[in-house]
């Protein structure tokens, strides 16, 4: 249990280092803003008037028109 303990530690942190640094380059690569697409997200999250998402009317103006019906579905508790 140890040896596995260990392996999952060391292995954790090399994949934390590879997430971060893929999601970099995606930004730069093809120009999506991740980070500020989630800060966003947890603002719209806390300001929420409904617990579900899904039972909101309104849809958000500031995303594509094709993706703000799954835009409604996400970040729903």
């Amino acid at each position: 249990m140890r040896y596995y303990l260990w392996f999952a530690l060391i292995v954790g942190g090399f994949q934390l280092t590879a997430d971060i640094f893929l999601l970099n380059v995606l930004e730069i690569f093809h120009g999506w803003k991740i980070h500020d697409y989630l800060e966003y997200m947890q603002y719209r999250f806390a300001q929420r008037e409904q617990r579900w998402k899904g039972m909101a009317d309104d849809l958000d103006e500031c995303i594509e028109e094709s993706r703000r019906t799954i835009d409604n579905m996400c970040f729903s508790s």
